[in-house]
């Protein structure tokens, strides 16, 4: 679905489908694809930036504290 929308963006992509997917961001130059980029990237930012959030609590519980017990709901709840 997402290579679907890149490629629906204009945008030209190698190793579609892999790790080592490469966009091709010549496309990018059009005021089109900024406005469309622009409107995709509002409603994707909120789920990055929750995620990048949820990691950074369990990476502090695990790495940091160098806690061998998982981590409770309660308080990823409480500091999500």
């Amino acid at each position: 679905m997402v290579t679907k929308h890149i490629e629906g963006l204009g945008f030209k992509m190698r190793d579609k489908g892999k790790k080592t997917c490469v966009v091709d961001l010549k496309a990018k130059e059009h005021w089109k694809v900024l406005l469309e980029l622009a409107y995709y990237s509002l409603s994707l930012s909120s789920i990055f930036v929750m995620e990048s959030c949820f990691s950074h609590i369990a990476t502090h519980h695990f790495r940091v504290l160098k806690s061998k017990e998982p981590l409770p709901m309660e308080t990823l709840y409480v500091m999500g």
